[in-house]
């Protein structure tokens, strides 16, 4: 029997900010692919591991979702590959591997600096982190509101830093002094949209200008 074609994660399986970037916090997946003999039996893998098998339609289509008993119980990267067995019992070699990352927690903060002399201050996280588009973080100096950030803003950044590509977020801000930072609870996410784990949604940031 010939390779099936690579399997190819299914997009409302993919979490997260991208349904194409095959980062995902779903432990149960579903995966499709084409390219297979009409109704040979294909058989999915993790690594060595079968995680579902079904029947090939008769235009070489199929769709396998991974069941509770097969399902990711740890995160990490992943080889999905297919094989397909025909009516006479051949078994194909391995197709080409799809990507699979699994990823069920979000980042934590390790980090939280201000930065006077350029008017900014960071966050730092474990891992990569998106602002998530309806996220808000608003400074506050006394009961006045300031200044937002809003997902769709653009006096912020993100950076490289401890935790990988663009884990650190930096916020640009247009006025010393000393404020309070407050967020909306879902604004920073990972990858896989998991909601980073921050801890206190509010911090005291200082941008006075030092002594003299």
């Amino acid at each position: 029997a010939s390779n099936p074609g690579r399997p190819q994660l299914a997009a409302p399986s993919d979490t997260g900010i991208s349904d194409h970037d095959g980062t995902t916090s779903d432990t149960m997946p579903t995966f499709s692919g084409t390219g297979a003999e009409a109704e040979a039996t294909i058989v999915l893998f993790a690594g060595s591991r079968e995680i579902g098998r079904t029947t090939a339609d008769p235009s070489g289509h199929w769709d396998i979702t991974v069941l509770d008993a097969e399902k990711f119980t740890a995160d990490g990267s992943y080889a999905v590959t297919a094989r397909q067995i025909d009516a006479a019992g051949n078994a194909s070699e391995l197709s080409d591997a799809f990507t699979l990352v699994i990823d069920t927690v979000g980042p934590a903060v390790s980090s939280f600096m201000s930065k006077a002399s350029s008017r900014e201050f960071q966050l730092g996280f474990s891992e990569q982190i998106v602002f998530k588009p309806t996220g808000l973080f608003k400074l506050f100096q006394a009961a006045s509101d300031l200044l937002s950030f809003s997902g769709s803003g653009s006096n912020w950044y993100v950076r490289d830093g401890a935790g990988g590509d663009d884990s650190v977020l930096n916020f640009k801000i247009s006025m010393l002094g000393l404020y309070n930072l407050q967020m909306n609870n879902e604004a920073v996410q990972d990858l896989a949209g998991n909601v980073a784990v921050i801890g206190s949604p509010q911090w005291e940031v200082n941008l006075s200008a030092p002594p003299a």
